[in-house]
């Protein structure tokens, strides 16, 4: 306590003397260091040109951030910093006279305070130089004070590849590195690229620097960084990036252009007619060929003015970069002087995803190899598809039942081909069906099961049908459980359940019919994922994985939609029914909206985040057109089932065309009822139902006989009825029927940019 008194009292005293000692100059004057400054760095300089009196600073001297850590042992002593300004800036001015010009051409260089132990950058002096093409020879010289804390072998910096124009425009930099120095020597680096970013690490793992100031020298060739506008061409540059990790006490930038073999007197003239917006309102003019200079100071996005421009139009700042600050300038000039350089090139990501280069041509290895897989495929299976001869049958196929046919010939199980199987079951005398009421046939069917009698009986007293029936007459009525069953026009949960049962055992006696996409689809997976890999192999993308799969996501999206939309549009036709078509394709609508808005917000998107060789969209789009003609050209049916599809043509054919003549021949009178009664459930099941009822009908009234099992479903009219109510029964309960302050938008000049803007910036750091 007595000594942190004393500590005070001791500042009270020599505060007080600093004052009687000003004030016995009689013209002195005490100046409170700006908050600006307290808020920096602690014993920073004030600008004294303003003042007529000599000027004096009192500051408290903080503790710097990057100060050596102080010994715990030794007692806290309050510091002060005196700075007599006036007199520092006239010793400046006088050893700036005894030098040679800087570089620059500026002799009136802003004098930086002594480092000491503060790892910092003393000085970020960088230059600029377009030549007649267009092209940017740009130099850094950054001369660091070494400490060994964050700088011990060298600095690191990063260099953004891609910048975005307040317009929204975008463009890709050419950026070479030409070499690097450190104080005057060639010094080992190590470079990287991503996709917008070019990363350098100066220095040697196995050297130390040795503390001091260092300065190093960093050439490059940049290609279409400058920007073109209707009236004037503009070099909006970040001079020393947003993310250095130490801070600048001093950065200065110059632009160089060639004026050299431009005519004096046009220039002048063009320098006279200064576009409207380019120069902000009281802006001083500017040295030639400029229209206009422009700068901002600060953090991303603020403009402030801590720098002034040159009588050669280089600016340099007046107030230290603190870490996250950036130095930002934009100059404008007439377009006469790069009327030879090509226009500027705005980055398109549609080019650059579906036009390749000549490096990324090995990525069509891929789609040309999952092609040449799928072509040898389908050469393999182009007589799967080849049609037996067709026959007319006149009597059903051995073992198999109307709805085997119907899904040979349709390719699914429907409420028609569980009708007809059911009126097979009739035919063998295991099923009867009788209205509810003969006197209200809108009440319903009465479905029973019964012991087959007469011709249906076999030897062993069991009906004559083969194990198929059998099992399908269990999954209907169930020997153990109830013996009837009504059919309305209501849906029945127990008659949906029947159905759903017989479906699943058609399904799995003709699972082999047709062919199974399975395999192919994932074998083109798995031959896709080698397009990535490759990306990964021979241009270290990673990021191509994650491409893959987002690929992947969206495939799948659209193979299901088309899927969806083309079988909608298939059973409308069947249907014959435009407007419930069309209602069904309107429900599309919306998922097609969010798939092609997903698409491109989503793939293209993802384009700009991630880093892909060019023309990565276009191999992976290529990829997918193998399996798209693969399956369309595919035959769909096994030989199996084209087997099928012949019989059920030819049963087609012989119950479409049926003469008297010819049933006549081959069955006698006592079997023609028999024989049209076993192929009606057939006719029902193949589409002919309507022909060979009426058939039937006739043959009935023609020869005064009654049909046996099938006595109130003889005509085509009852059939169809008791089709549509085993439909509607088992129909599922959800299953239904059917100008801005610029000049120009884009610009940084006329006080339209801010810190932060324009291309360059990026930062860096020791190590």
């Amino acid at each position: 306590m007595t000594l942190f008194k004393s500590a005070v009292w001791g500042r009270a005293l020599l505060c007080a003397a600093l004052f009687l000692l000003v004030a016995s100059f009689g013209t002195g004057v005490a100046v409170a260091a700006p908050s600006g400054v307290q808020d920096g760095i602690a014993g920073q300089e004030v600008m004294a040109e303003d003042y007529d009196a000599p000027v004096l600073i009192v500051m408290p001297a903080e503790p710097d951030a990057y100060d050596e850590p102080a010994d715990p042992a030794e007692p806290e002593r309050p510091r002060i910093s005196v700075y007599d300004a006036s007199d520092r800036v006239d010793r400046a001015k006088s050893s700036t006279a005894n030098r040679p010009a800087s570089r620059s051409g500026s002799g009136d260089d802003f004098p930086a305070s002594p480092p000491g132990n503060r790892e910092c950058i003393t000085l970020y002096d960088s230059e600029a130089r377009i030549d007649a093409n267009g092209q940017v020879f740009l130099t850094e010289r950054i001369t660091v004070n070494a400490r060994g804390n964050k700088i011990k072998r060298g600095i690191e910096r990063s260099f953004p590849l891609q910048w975005n124009r307040s317009d929204n425009k975008r463009f890709n930099l050419d950026i070479e590195l030409l070499g690097i120095l450190r104080d005057g020597r060639s010094e080992p680096y190590r470079m990287s690229r991503s996709k917008d970013m070019l990363s350098l690490r100066i220095g040697s793992g196995d050297v130390l620097l040795e503390p001091g100031l260092h300065t190093y020298e960093i050439r490059y060739r940049i290609g279409n960084q400058f920007s073109r506008f209707e009236q004037w061409d503009e070099y909006y540059y970040n001079v020393v990036g947003n993310e250095w990790s130490l801070a600048i006490e001093q950065a200065r930038f110059r632009l160089i252009l060639p004026t050299a073999g431009v005519d004096a007197a046009r220039l002048g003239g063009e320098l006279q007619k200064v576009p409207h917006g380019v120069r902000a309102p009281g802006s001083p003019v500017p040295p030639s060929p400029f229209y206009s200079i422009d700068f901002y100071t600060g953090y991303s996005g603020e403009r402030g003015k801590n720098a002034v421009i040159m009588p050669d139009g280089s600016v340099r700042t007046t107030a230290p970069l603190m870490q996250g600050q950036s130095f930002t300038v934009a100059y404008t000039w007439p377009r006469i002087i790069l009327s030879g350089a090509s226009e500027p090139e705005e980055y398109s990501p549609l080019a650059k995803a579906f036009v390749p280069s000549f490096s990324s041509l090995p990525l069509f290895a891929v789609p040309l190899f999952i092609g040449f897989v799928y072509w040898r495929s389908l050469r393999k299976r182009r007589h799967d598809g080849r049609m037996p001869n067709i026959i007319p049958l006149f009597s059903p196929p051995k073992g198999l039942t109307p709805g085997d046919l119907r899904y040979g010939l349709t390719g699914h199980y429907d409420f028609t081909a569980f009708g007809a199987d059911i009126l097979r079951l009739v035919s063998f005398g295991c099923l009867k069906i009788s209205p509810v009421d003969p006197k209200k046939p809108g009440l319903g069917t009465l479905l029973q099961r019964i012991k087959p009698s007469g011709r249906h009986k076999g030897k062993d007293g069991a009906a004559k049908m083969d194990r198929t029936y059998a099992a399908l007459l269990e999954r209907i009525l169930p020997a153990s459980g109830s013996d009837s069953l009504i059919l309305t026009k209501k849906r029945d949960p127990q008659v949906r359940e029947m159905f759903e049962h017989t479906r699943l055992l058609a399904g799995n006696r003709n699972g082999d019919l047709f062919v199974k996409y399975k395999k192919p689809l994932f074998l083109w997976i798995f031959m896709f994922f080698c397009l990535p890999l490759l990306a990964v192999v021979l241009y270290k993308s990673g990021d191509a994985i994650v491409f893959g799969f987002v690929f992947m996501f969206f495939a799948i999206f659209l193979g299901v939609l088309l899927f969806m939309t083309f079988n909608t549009v298939c059973a409308g036709l069947r249907s014959k029914s435009i407007f419930g078509t069309v209602l069904s394709l309107a429900l599309f609508v919306p998922f097609w909206i969010a798939f092609l808005t997903l698409t491109r917000m989503g793939l293209l998107g993802i384009f700009k985040i991630l880093s892909l060789p060019d023309g990565f969209y276009s191999a992976a789009l290529l990829c997918m057109l193998p399996p798209v003609f693969y399956l369309a050209l595919v035959p769909k049916r096994s030989p199996k089932g084209m087997e099928m599809l012949a019989q059920a043509k030819g049963l087609i054919m012989y119950m479409k065309t049926a003469e008297k003549r010819r049933y006549e021949e081959l069955y006698p009178p006592e079997m023609s009822v028999e024989h049209f009664e076993t192929l009606l459930p057939y006719a029902l099941a193949l589409g002919v139902g309507e022909t060979w009822a009426d058939t039937f009908a006739e043959y009935l009234r023609r020869t005064g006989q009654e049909a046996d099992d099938f006595k109130e479903f003889s005509s085509w009219n009852s059939l169809r009825a008791f089709s549509a109510g085993v439909g509607a029964s088992a129909a599922s309960a959800s299953s239904s029927s059917g100008s801005s302050s610029s000049g120009s938008s884009g610009s940084g000049s006329g006080g339209g940019g801010g810190s932060g803007g324009g291309s360059g910036g990026g930062g860096g750091g020791g190590w």
